[in-house]
């Protein structure tokens, strides 16, 4: 969505087809739980919530600490500080960087049988 003159209106046809069927699918009564982020190029507040997440199931399982997973993760995904050796803050990556790091979280939690994509 975007704002214009004060009010959030659909982008396109498609995604204002997509917030009407889910309205219509509601049943009367029912709670919805939703989160509104505007869009940017840096990563968000929940993308950086499943990385940890994943990073936390992940380190428990292969039995690693969270740090330790962390930065393989990192370094799989190449998060490293432009011109250094030292890995990122996932707090400075970009929405492409983070999604990568969430792809190397699905890759490893498929060795494991975990499906974080649902």
């Amino acid at each position: 969505m975007t704002k214009h003159e004060g009010k959030l209106i659909h982008l396109n046809d498609a995604n204002k087809l997509k917030y009407q069927l889910f309205i219509d699918k509601l049943k009367e009564g029912q709670e919805v739980e939703f989160f509104i982020d505007v869009i940017s190029k840096k990563a968000s507040i929940p993308q950086i919530t499943k990385v940890h997440t994943c990073i936390r199931i992940l380190a428990g399982e292969a039995g690693y600490t969270f740090d330790e997973m962390k930065s393989i993760i990192k370094e799989k995904a190449g998060l490293y500080i432009e011109g250094e050796e030292d890995l990122k803050s996932f707090a400075h990556c970009t929405n492409d960087e983070i999604s990568m790091a969430i792809e190397v979280c699905n890759g490893i939690g498929r060795d494991f049988n975990m499906d974080f994509t649902q």
